[in-house]
């Protein structure tokens, strides 16, 4: 298996130049991945045939190493979390926006969020980035929003429709909630 390695300085920085930047450069290569999937499902549409959700796929995490501002994270394309059967959230979400781009024409685009926190008694603060879908708030051809896409706002106060395939798929809602 091919194995590239990306090491992004400003991910996980707390300077504010960094943190300016780290979420734009978190989208790139979060679209990177989703184009990877759609490749891979427009390619091989047999060996993705059943969907996300019904694949017996389920989340599990990466916990940074300690001391690290996010520590280090396999990306892993769809092939290899059919394969393996268990995703993270960039994982997770990538793929579910390349199946909602292919499968049934849906503009789905990945988001990130950011969360800064202290860990190890306050001393040194840990990054935590969570991968979601954001929907379009239209939808094509008549089709029906799922129950699993909630509303909810943006920092700047506007509303967003979003899915959290990480939730769906296992984890638990609270560890976001814990971190914080």
């Amino acid at each position: 298996m091919y194995r590239p390695t990306y090491a992004i300085d400003a991910i996980g920085r707390n300077e504010p130049a960094a943190k300016q930047i780290s979420l734009p450069i978190m989208g790139y290569l979060l679209w990177a991945l989703v184009k990877i999937d759609m490749l891979y499902l427009r390619t091989f549409p047999e060996d993705f045939a059943t969907p996300l959700y019904e694949a017996d796929i389920v989340y599990g995490d990466e916990e940074p190493e300690p001391g690290t501002a996010c520590g280090d994270d396999d990306w892993r394309d769809i092939a290899v979390v059919y394969r393996m059967k268990v995703g993270d959230c960039e994982e997770l979400a990538a793929a579910r926006c390349a199946e909602l781009r292919v499968r049934w024409g849906i503009d789905a685009r990945p988001m990130a969020m950011l969360q800064i926190f202290k860990r190890d008694g306050g001393r040194k603060p840990r990054h935590l980035y969570h991968i979601l879908v954001r929907w379009p708030t239209t939808l094509p051809n008549g089709l029906k929003y799922p129950s699993n896409v909630k509303k909810i706002q943006d920092q700047d106060g506007q509303w967003m429709l979003v899915e959290d395939p990480a939730e769906v798929l296992g984890m638990r809602i609270s560890s976001i909630q814990e971190a914080a």
